[in-house]
């Protein structure tokens, strides 16, 4: 629920005007520099995946757990202690792999899509821009 709220109050914050300057690759010129404008939006892209993920894992953990608590009320944990037991015991591999996918996701998979994106842009070896002068897109 926590990270929920940070979420709504991140997108509110700065996550619209990010993907809102993603898609126009800026407006104004000797602002910011239209790079650092694609960058940007595509960080906040892959942080709204990583939380709809996240959700969808939540909301497919609940629906297991109930099934289990109809099955085998036992199993379930009832207090924290249980919980944190349960998921040592059980989703020990799960919780280390995690920090490898997100790390794989912006260590791979964040430049692959910058540079996709840059194609599309008239940003090459003979169209440099200044530091902070705007990049067309194609």
């Amino acid at each position: 629920m926590v990270l929920g709220f940070l979420f709504v109050f991140q997108i509110g914050y700065n996550g619209i005007e990010a993907i809102s300057n993603l898609i126009t690759i800026g407006s104004v010129p000797f602002e910011v520099h239209s790079l650092f404008l694609l960058i940007i939006g595509v960080l906040q892209i892959l942080l709204i995946v990583l939380y709809i993920a996240f959700y969808i894992i939540q909301i497919i953990d609940a629906h297991r757990v109930q099934k289990l608590k109809v099955i085998a009320p036992e199993k379930v944990g009832k207090n924290f202690l249980d919980v944190l037991r349960n998921g040592y015991e059980i989703g020990f591999p799960y919780l280390l792999l995690s920090f490898s996918y997100v790390l794989m996701l912006f260590a791979i998979v964040f430049p692959v899509i910058v540079t996709v994106l840059i194609v599309f842009t008239d940003y090459d070896f003979n169209h440099i821009p200044l530091q902070t002068s705007l990049v067309g897109q194609v």
